[in-house]
This record gives structure tokens, C-alpha cells and sequence, in this order.
């Protein structure tokens, strides 16, 4: 080891004892938390001439993204697929000192709260004391481009090295702008900027201070899913920078953004702390230096790999397993050209095609357009030829369609070739294993999903001929890891019906007790080929409310039931308690409506913000229920106002979030109201499923999820 790598070494090791010393309070001492996840992501592979060895470049680092010390590693271990691991002596480790240059694609969020005159001085800063330079923490020859984000997309630029220019060019001209942002939209476009087979490594930094468009939490979770395959595909890094600014209305989701960075070898930093400007810009500076040092964890690890065999693109597949002190094992996958013979120069393949957007063992759900990247440009009359399950499909365009509907749900492999003119192959992809999963149609037979009782058929249609049995599960709407099989069915003519006897009594052995009926969902599958393999079939998400079952309170059997209904009981003691027992439930049922209106529980609001739309007349008005209590009433002082109606009440109802649920009340005793379609006499509350329609006399009220994209007047079910 020589005298500069020792000193490295020792310089990790003491980086690594303070930032144990410290522990996670430290990560959190000032508001600013980061992920801990220790990665590895091998991003190239070349051959050494002068050392005689190949040499894989990857970037190491520890929990929060540092860069580990010498006695931190126990062991590196390279294996070619499917064959015995190299000798532990032939193989090394040691920094990449001074790193690999790198690119590296900056997503800024300019939406209306963020900061961004004080970021921009902040990426200016002279950390090196060598005059001001934007993003002064990279390396000589790192290239850099630009995202920007609010409500739309910019960018993202060219790459440059020149790092001034692109701050003068694309990021002092920023300017703050009001609108939703589509942060995720902002991701995907960075990713897109990457390339499969890069010998750089490409790295993403994302600094926003906002989540996704309201509403819209079901989509941005699928386009993660599809940056982080696409960043997969392209051994690229995800490093969010994330915060919550004063008054901001549209927060960061960190459980995203943690997701993005841990399946792609980054960090992530949440900060969440003093939401002043000064301190904001503090903890943003104290992340960019973290993710300065997390560039800086990179190793080299070099390995003679003479005697091993190409696969089909000419190159050698390894697996790279490397074993931390603490028992953490870290694994990745890289190609590396062959060494070459004895007296003969390195050999670099003309062409190079690589999957942008398929992975080793990804589920294909729904219709995939596959593309290609190939290297480089692409000569005239080339055709791209794909083979699935090697079955041939030649294309003038790198694209290809994997369409779950149209092929047997299960494992498939699929490759592609690059080919001349003349039908020469110059170049192909390794072969991708993966699933599909075919789209099952879940619904009830008679269509109904709302306030369910007894008997339920259940049927699940788009049934593919190789699944053999589809299981039905019930889920508890609000933890789905409480989860009850109801029972499995044979598809006949790619249908399968279930019957199920009494929803009710299922509900109850799910979610035993409940008074107030339950909010269920129910999931068809087709297991998979193996325990260890995705199923076969997934079904859409069946939204189900379910009706109390019938009072019981000696939970007696029903020929008890029976048996104590028609015994003789003395007729004058019978009514008396009946009668004091109704005043009393009474009493304490409004005195239980009237705490509940009065004294909002501890449970947050739901991320998923629901609305309520007023009608009248032909006129709409739609309220974001943000917050847990909203006042109905003729009144001005209600939250929603009904006016110039005298069969409303100054203070008629109430829609309340309570119990992580949300429910209307009437507010007096005397206000009657409709809830689909039932009479709500005086003080009284019943629990609001999406959707509900309340009529409070000539109003109309439809409370719905803020995603609903339909007309209003699809979601009434009376017909008042």
C-alpha cells in the first residue's frame, strides 16, 4: 500500500469513528436526517494495460454515504454468473483516489416557497477556498446539467464541464413560479439524460421542498417505480435533498424519495426542522456537503479475469459481492471486457446496445414499451431484432412491446441484436429474465359496493388459460397488512366467481366487533409458479362498505335469539326498562356526538385529501377538506356556507375527521338532513365512504376522494 492510500485510509478511519461517536442523534440533532443504508453500485469496467489486471469502478459507501474506512471492508468477492467466485488473492480493493469523473444531472425545484435566491448564493459557495465556483464540491472534469420543476418541466440541459457556465446559463435565470409541482415528472427526465453501458458514473441530485400534484399519489408512486428501473438500467444514483418551507401547502413525501435513493445506491436528506430561511439553507448545506463526501466513496477493485468466457455480447458477466465489518453484505452486477491475449491490444466493440427501462427479474404489470440504447450512432438500414423467448421481431425503431394481455403471465426472457443492413450482428444486449403479470378484473356480480350485507358474489375476469385458481382476500381499508382469505376458485372461460356467504360474518372475522360497520377492500391473485416468484395475476383494489351485523350483545346463537325473543317475560317491567334504556342511550350517544364534534382526536389527516362539492341550482363549488373539522350552515361564519335557504340551520352539520375517519353530523336536535338517501334526524353522525351524497335542504353535498376526475353526477346514488 503506498504512503498516499494509507493516509486516505487513515483519514476514513477517523471520519468513521467520529461519525460513530456522534450515532443517529447527530443525524438528527439539527433537524437534518439522511438515510443509512450502506451500497454499492459498480457503474464501469476497463483493463489496466500497465497493471495487466481489469479493473471494476464502484461507488462504496457506508450508512448516510461515507466513505468507508480500510478495516470496514472484510472481504470483496467477484464470481462470473453461474460459476465458482476467484481466488480471495486475486482479488484487491482500494480507493478510487482521485475519483472517477462523473455526470451528474441537478433537479431544482422552483415552485413559489422554495428559496431559491439564497440556494443559488449557496451553490456558489467557496468551500474550497479557491474562489467561487457552482457546486465547488465536485472534481475536475464532472460534468453538469440542469432540471428545473414547478408545475412543468425544463431541461434537462447539456452536459458541460464547464460548471460556471451552466450556473450562469441555467440556473441564475431562475426565477420562482406559483403552479403544482410535478417533482417526479422532473426525476424521470434526469434519469432519461442517462445511458445503459456508460463508462461514467451518473449521479442524480434532487433539491426540492415539494411533494407531488395533490391528488395524484397513486401516479407518482408509479412513475418512482419507473425512474428507479430506468436509473437500474443505467447504474445511475439518486441523492434527494428534501425540506418543508414556511407556509408551504405541497410537502415532500421522504418515504419516496428514501425508496428512490435506497434501490439506487444514493442517500437521501430530510430536513425538518426550524422552518426559517436561514436555517433552511443551513441544513441544505450541510446535506451538499454529505453528498460531496458520498461522490468521494468510491473503490476500485481489480481482479485478473484471464480464463473466463465472454456471454453473447462479447463481455463477462460478474457478480460483485462485497462484505462489510458489520455483517452487511452488498451485491451488484457488472460486465467487463474480456482481457486480451498475450502481445495483443484491448479490443472496444464498435457498437453497443443495452435495455434503458427492462431489469434483471422486474413484473411487468402493465403494457411495457421496451427501448433501447445503442452506441454509437446507429448506421443507416440497421435493424433492431428482438427475441422473445427466442422468438424473433425485427424492428426499424429500438422499441418493443411486452403486453401482459397478449402473452401467458409468468417467466419470459428477452434480448435484443443490433444488425446491418446485410443482417450482420454488431452488437447485442445480455439476455433480461423477467414476469408478467397478467391485469385480473375484479368486481361484484351485481355491481353493488356499498353498505353490503349477507350474501356477495365475488368474480374476477381476464383470466389467462395457464392460471389455474385466483384466491379472493379481504383487506382492512386502513392497515392492509390485516388481511383474511376468503377463499380461492377455478376460472372457467377466463372467469372466476366466488360466492361468499355472508360478507357481514366475514367482515367480523377480519375485524371482530365493530359497531359502526367496516371499510374493507378486496384483492383477487393467482399465485405464482414458485413461493418465491410474483403472482401470476393481481386484480384492481374492490372498495367495499359493510353494514353492522345485526345487534347481539349476549352473542347468542340465532335459534337463541329466537329462543329469548318469544319467552314470557313479565310484560310492565319489560317496558320500563326498554324505555328507561332508550333515553339513556339516547343521552349518551348525543353527549358522544357533541364530544366527538367539539374535541378533534390526535390522528393527522389523511395524505389522500378528500373534497366535498356543493350544489345548488346548477352552481358547483368544490372544498378541500383540509382541516378535521368543517362547519356546515346558513350562517357566515361556517367554513361552508349554505345561505338563502330557511331549511337550513345557522348551525346545521358538520364534517368532521375523527378516528382516522371522516363522518357528518347534525349539529342540533331539531335539523334533519338526507345521507344517501336515508333521513339523519337531529343530533346524529354517520360515517362518510367515498363517495356520499348529503342533501341539506335545497343543497346538494357530494364528499368524494380530490382524485375523482368523473362528473359530479356520476357519483350520486339518490335520486332526490
Amino acid at each position: 500500500m503506498t504512503k498516499r492510500t494509507r493516509i486516505v485510509f487513515a483519514a476514513l478511519l477517523v471520519a468513521l469513528a467520529l461519525g460513530a461517536s456522534v450515532g443517529v442523534a447527530a443525524q438528527t440533532s439539527n433537524g437534518l436526517a439522511h438515510t443509512d443504508q450502506a451500497a454499492l453500485m459498480a457503474f464501469t469496467c476497463r483493463f489496466n494495460e500497465d497493471a495487466g489486471q481489469s479493473e471494476i469502478f464502484a461507488s462504496l459507501a457506508g450508512p448516510g454515504g461515507a466513505a468507508l474506512a480500510e478495516d470496514g471492508i472484510t472481504s470483496v468477492t467477484l464470481a462470473r454468473d453461474g460459476g465458482d467466485p476467484l481466488p480471495a488473492e486475486g482479488v484487491s480493493v482500494a480507493p478510487s483516489s482521485p475519483r472517477q469523473p462523473l455526470r451528474l444531472v441537478l433537479v431544482l425545484d422552483t415552485t413559489d416557497t422554495m428559496p431559491l435566491d439564497q440556494l443559488k448564493s449557496l451553490m456558489l459557495e467557496d468551500v474550497n477556498a479557491d474562489g467561487p465556483s457552482f457546486l465547488d464540491g465536485l472534481a475536475p472534469g464532472d460534468q453538469v446539467a440542469v432540471v428545473a420543476v414547478d408545475e412543468s418541466v425544463t431541461g434537462p440541459s447539456a452536459f458541460s464541464d464547464n460548471r460556471n457556465g451552466v450556473f450562469n446559463d441555467q440556473v441564475d435565470p431562475l426565477a420562482v413560479r406559483t403552479g403544482n409541482n410535478v417533482i417526479y415528472e422532473g426525476i424521470q427526465a434526469a434519469v432519461g439524460a442517462t445511458l445503459p453501458n456508460s463508462p461514467a458514473r451518473q449521479v442524480i441530485l434532487v433539491i426540492t421542498d415539494s411533494g407531488y400534484v395533490v391528488g395524484r399519489a397513486d401516479e407518482a408512486e408509479a412513475l418512482v417505480n419507473e425512474i428507479i428501473t430506468v436509473a437500474q438500467a443505467s447504474s445511475a444514483q439518486i441523492y434527494p435533498i428534501s425540506f418543508t418551507s414556511l407556509n408551504a401547502q405541497n410537502v415532500p413525501d421522504p418515504a419516496l424519495l428514501d425508496r428512490l435513493a435506497n434501490e439506487t445506491g444514493g442517500v437521501a436528506w430530510t430536513y425538518s426542522g426550524d422552518k426559517s430561511v436561514n436555517a433552511i439553507i443551513g441544513a441544505v448545506g450541510d446535506a451538499l456537503h454529505e453528498f460531496y463526501a458520498a461522490l468521494n466513496a468510491e473503490v476500485v477493485i481489480s481482479a485478473d479475469l484471464t480464463g473466463l468466457e465472454a456471454d453473447e455480447t462479447g463481455l463477462i458477466p460478474l457478480a460483485v459481492t462485497v462484505t462489510l465489518a458489520d455483517g452487511t453484505t452488498l451485491t451488484d452486477r457488472i460486465s467487463c471486457p474480456p482481457p486480451p491475449a498475450a502481445g495483443e491490444e484491448v479490443v472496444t466493440p464498435a457498437f453497443s446496445v443495452a435495455f434503458r427501462n427492462l431489469v434483471e427479474g422486474l413484473t411487468v404489470k402493465e403494457s411495457l414499451l421496451v427501448q433501447l440504447a445503442a452506441a454509437p450512432e446507429v448506421p443507416e438500414g440497421a435493424v433492431f431484432r428482438f427475441l422473445l423467448d427466442d422468438e424473433p421481431t425485427d424492428s426499424a425503431t429500438p422499441e418493443f412491446t411486452i403486453a401482459p394481455d397478449a402473452i401467458n403471465p409468468g417467466v419470459h426472457a428477452l434480448r435484443a441484436q443490433l444488425r446491418d443492413a446485410g443482417g450482420n450482428q454488431l452488437a447485442t444486449t445480455s439476455t433480461v429474465t423477467f414476469y408478467t403479470q397478467r391485469p385480473l378484473a375484479l368486481t361484484t356480480s351485481a355491481g353493488g359496493t356499498v353498505n353490503l350485507s349477507g350474501p356477495l358474489t365475488l368474480q374476477a375476469a381476464n383470466v389467462s388459460p395457464n392460471i389455474g385458481a385466483v384466491e379472493f382476500v379481504l383487506v382492512d381499508a386502513n392497515d392492509p397488512a390485516k388481511r383474511l382469505s376468503l377463499g380461492t376458485a377455478a376460472p372457467q372461460d377466463g372467469v372466476a366467481v366466488l360466492e361468499v356467504p355472508n360478507i357481514q360474518e366475514a367482515a367480523n372475522s377480519l375485524l371482530p366487533g365493530q359497531t359502526e360497520g367496516w371499510n374493507l377492500q378486496v384483492i383477487a391473485t393467482a399465485p405464482g409458479l414458485s413461493p418465491d416468484s410474483p403472482p401470476l395475476g393481481e386484480s384492481n383494489t374492490l372498495n367495499l362498505s359493510v353494514q353492522p351485523l345485526p345487534s347481539n350483545p349476549l352473542n347468542l346463537a340465532p335459534e337463541q335469539m329466537t329462543a329469548v325473543t318469544g319467552a314470557a317475560l313479565p310484560v310492565g317491567l319489560a317496558v320500563i326498562f326498554l324505555i328507561v334504556d332508550i333515553v339513556l342511550w339516547g343521552q349518551i350517544k348525543k353527549a358522544k356526538i357533541k364530544k366527538k364534534i367539539n374535541h378533534p382526536d390526535g390522528h393527522d389527516l389523511s395524505a389522500n385529501l378528500m373534497q366535498l362539492t356543493v350544489s345548488r341550482s346548477g352552481n358547483r363549488q368544490a372544498f378541500v377538506l383540509t382541516k378535521k373539522t368543517m362547519y356546515v350552515g346558513r350562517g357566515s361564519g361556517n367554513d361552508i356556507s349554505l345561505d338563502d335557504d330557511a331549511n337550513v340551520s345557522r348551525q346545521h352539520g358538520v364534517v368532521m375527521w375523527r378516528g382516522q375517519k371522516w363522518y357528518y353530523a347534525n349539529r342540533k336536535s331539531k335539523v334533519r338532513s338526507r345521507v344517501n338517501g336515508k333521513s339523519l334526524k337531529g343530533l346524529a353522525m354517520v360515517k362518510l365512504d367515498n363517495p356520499t351524497e348529503i342533501n341539506i335542504g335545497d343543497y346538494q353535498l357530494v364528499f368524494h376522494g380530490g382524485e375523482t376526475q368523473r362528473d359530479i353526477s356520476d357519483l350520486v346514488k339518490t335520486n332526490l
